[in-house]
């Protein structure tokens, strides 16, 4: 999951932070979650941090040369100006900081090729696999049962706890 600043209008006046799951984009604006689908991320400009003397000033007042030259290193470095192409055309630009944008152009494009079976044919197999397992250690079928059924609940659990997280109606916004 990476997480970025997502700008809600072209001033650059509204924003709110996003995130990216296997599915889409994700973000809340004014208590409105907003689920965005991307189908291409475009850079802009990169755009240069220009507070390293103001943070070495700071750590000097603090610390001493010591706390200079913390300051100075441990800034986060520049960031990337991005656009989110939508399927239909509509561009959200975003903001990132740069050694962060790899991880999130990976993720935009795993959101392409998302499939949403796949998960669910990778459990089947391990689930079957325990089966299997489980027979062939000397559980016998009833064992093997019981432990399917307490992997089914779970998983089940696990999954009604996320979708509880998440607000219950989603808003698309392209």
């Amino acid at each position: 999951m990476s997480q970025f600043i997502l700008f809600i209008d072209e001033a650059g006046a509204e924003f709110t932070k996003a995130r990216t799951t296997r599915k889409n984009v994700r973000a809340m604006y004014d208590w409105k979650p907003i689920t965005l689908r991307p189908v291409e991320i475009v850079s802009l400009e990169v755009i240069a941090d220009s507070g390293a003397a103001q943070r070495a000033a700071g750590g000097f007042l603090l610390l001493g040369p010591l706390g200079a030259a913390a300051g100075v290193l441990l800034g986060k470095g520049p960031k990337v100006l991005f656009e989110l192409i939508l399927a239909d055309g509509e561009r959200r630009r975003g903001i990132v900081q740069q050694r962060d944008y790899a991880t999130l152009r990976k993720k935009i494009e795993a959101i392409q090729t998302y499939r949403p079976g796949r998960l669910r044919k990778q459990i089947a197999v391990i689930v079957g696999g325990l089966a299997l397992l489980s027979v062939c250690i000397g559980l016998g079928p009833i064992g093997a049962i019981v432990l399917i059924g307490s992997i089914i609940t779970f998983t089940t659990i696990r999954g009604s706890r996320r979708k509880r997280k998440e607000s219950p109606a989603q808003l698309e916004v392209s």
